[in-house]
């Protein structure tokens, strides 16, 4: 379950910074059930990676020895970063590449012709229309 949580990206940040042979880690990871809400997680982790306390916003993660999912998908995110010197973040908008230049479905060629079918179809109907206005005057 964690492994799922980090790998589809609940994790939005994660920093730290080392002080008197301590990592302290501030991390926010998005909640799995409602969309727009986040928690923010503290972590203090010893020069030995042994947890010394953690705590986090949601109701569960209250404390200095929190055990909720956001915490240990925080911790999760510092051990493959530890083995793989990368940690999978929710990218944001502006990491992501640009799309409005490429073509979407309603761009392809088959629905271009169908709208040449349809204009074609229009301007002869006009000019029917047209040859009917004349016939009446």
């Amino acid at each position: 379950m964690i492994q799922h949580l980090y790998e589809e990206r609940f994790l939005l940040y994660a920093r730290t910074v080392f002080k008197d042979n301590n990592y302290y880690v501030l991390g926010c990871c998005a909640a799995e059930m409602k969309k727009n809400v986040s928690y923010v997680v503290d972590v203090v982790v010893n020069h030995h990676g042994v947890v010394k306390e953690c705590q986090c916003e949601c109701a569960v993660g209250t404390g200095p020895d929190a055990h909720c999912k956001h915490v240990q998908c925080l911790l999760y995110g510092l051990v493959q970063f530890g083995s793989k010197n990368e940690i999978l973040t929710r990218q944001t908008c502006t990491q992501r590449l640009q799309t409005f230049h490429k073509r979407g479905p309603r761009d392809q060629e088959g629905s271009l012709s169908v709208i040449l079918i349809m204009m074609l179809d229009l301007n002869k109907r006009s000019k029917d229309l047209g040859a009917l206005l004349d016939s009446c005057s």
